[in-house]
């Protein structure tokens, strides 16, 4: 505290203090209420620092939270997508079995219709 006051005043030799400027001679309940003035101004800007980390703290908590809360919600959907996924690979498979079995029958029927049409010419 004491070199805090000195580095901001400077002292006389004749008693009284000035300030930095060397302009306005100050007694020392001056120098004192001045002193009194910067570290309550001081202390206010350390508790304006305070409130406002707090805030701050509190929203990145809050973002936090939004973020885990869309990050379950995102794996709840993916698991609901999922089954519906598998049942569209299965349905898929399905049609492909279906179509080679449709693509067998139409060939195995042209070919009746041939040997048929053969059959009627002779």
């Amino acid at each position: 505290e004491t070199n805090q006051r000195n580095k901001k005043m400077n002292i006389n030799n004749s008693g009284a203090t000035t300030s930095i400027k060397g302009k306005i001679p100050m007694d020392e309940n001056e120098e004192e209420e001045i002193w009194r003035k910067y570290q309550a101004r001081e202390e206010e800007i350390e508790r304006q620092k305070m409130v406002v980390k707090e805030k701050v703290q509190q929203r990145l908590g809050y973002a936090e939270e939004a973020t885990r809360s869309l990050t379950q919600t995102l794996e709840e959907l993916e698991i609901m997508g999922d089954p519906t996924r598998k049942e569209v690979g299965m349905l898929r498979k399905k049609i492909d079995m279906a179509n080679r079995d449709i693509k067998s029958l139409s060939q195995s029927c042209q070919k009746k219709e041939k040997e048929y049409k053969e059959i009627l010419e002779a």
